[in-house]
């Protein structure tokens, strides 16, 4: 039944890129200038960072190309997560606007669905962006690497935005509390790591993951350590099924409660 599943939520998956392709094919100035503005958005700051860089030398030992190290791993996760599982972002919207209800009345309900159901031409710049970085920025020796530690980075921001989101089965009024929690751990995941120490490096890898996204990940390209990088991919791991778990039960209770409501 497994493979069953997997199986059938990539064919989903597959004809859902189809249908953003004819949008995109139909909206083409929305399409390029959405994804114009983000690349763009995004050379903008890296320049921002080059002239900080070129004034100070390095920032408590993190040079500029640890800087490109850090947009490639943003960049390519933002992209990947917000392109191809846009509704991670939106659970607390669907929640709390009853838009859930859409997706229930449908023979396939799972989350997978949920996620895969919006893309965002705003991170197919961003995509964009990070895999140019990676090709003419970075060395081939390190993109192996790189491109396997992009992973956690994906499970991180679906699973972060999933558990935020899912606050709204739980809380009133949660909303802007768990976008305003996402987008700090976006904001925080690109600042170079040393800058960050004590209690405030804690933070960062633990209640707001921001450092398993891009700090670590960058660190272990300049000094591998087999325990961090197992723990990378367990923490990740572990923070989306977290975020599944948490989900779920908060869907029985908005199920319970649109059955009230249908007695009533």
């Amino acid at each position: 039944m497994a493979v069953r599943e997997i199986i059938s939520n990539f064919k989903l998956f597959i004809e859902y890129q189809k249908i953003f392709l004819k949008s995109a094919i139909e909206y083409r100035a929305n399409f390029l200038l959405s994804t114009f503005f983000m690349f763009l958005n995004d050379v903008i700051w890296l320049f921002f960072w080059y002239l900080l860089y070129y004034k100070l030398g390095d920032i408590n030992g993190w040079v500029f190309q640890d800087l490109i190290y850090i947009y490639v791993f943003a960049t390519i996760s933002f992209g990947i997560a917000g392109y191809f599982f846009g509704n991670h972002k939106e659970i607390a919207e669907l929640v709390v606007k009853g838009k859930l209800d859409f997706y229930l009345t449908l023979p396939k309900k799972d989350l997978t669905h949920i996620l895969i159901s919006k893309n965002s031409w705003f991170d197919l710049g961003d995509l964009l962006f990070g895999i140019l970085l990676l090709i003419f920025m970075v060395s081939v020796t390190k993109v192996p690497l790189i491109l396997l530690m992009i992973i956690p980075g994906v499970l991180i921001l679906i699973g972060f935005g999933i558990l935020v989101g899912s606050l709204s089965f739980y809380l009133q009024s949660s909303e802007s509390f768990g976008s305003t929690l996402y987008e700090s751990l976006i904001s925080i995941s690109l600042y170079p790591g040393s800058i960050f120490t004590g209690a405030t490096k804690f933070i960062t890898l633990f209640i707001l993951p921001a450092g398993f996204i891009t700090a670590v990940p960058v660190q272990l390209l300049h000094s591998f350590d087999l325990t961090w990088f197992i723990l990378l991919f367990l923490f990740s791991i572990a923070l989306f099924l977290l975020a599944i778990y948490v989900f779920y039960k908060g869907l029985k209770r908005y199920e319970s409660g649109n059955l009230l409501y249908v007695r009533m």
